[in-house]
């Protein structure tokens, strides 16, 4: 049961709703990859700092998502969802 609360375990729920990948969510996170690997495989636990920040992002990811909907967000370049996240939250 707590598993399911882990950060681990979260952000693997929200990548898969928004069809996301690791890869696309470090980078937007600018947190190397092989972090989520590691935590995932349960060989270093992500710290709270990342999993917090890894779990912002892909919270404000489905607010964008639900702001445009029907429209679907392209999750492709991390530097240009970046920038409009960036942009939302200095509203």
């Amino acid at each position: 049961m707590f598993a399911s609360l882990s950060y681990e375990a979260r952000i693997l729920q929200k990548m898969r709703a928004l069809d996301v990948t690791a890869d696309f969510l470090s980078a937007l996170a600018q947190i190397p990859p092989y972090r989520l690997s590691q935590a995932w495989r349960s060989i270093k636990a992500l710290t709270p700092l990342d999993g917090e920040k890894f779990l912002d992002l892909l919270t404000r990811m489905e607010e964008l998502a639900a702001s445009v909907a029907p429209t679907p967000v392209s999750v492709k370049n991390p530097e240009v969802i970046r920038g409009i996240l960036a942009s939302r939250r200095s509203k």
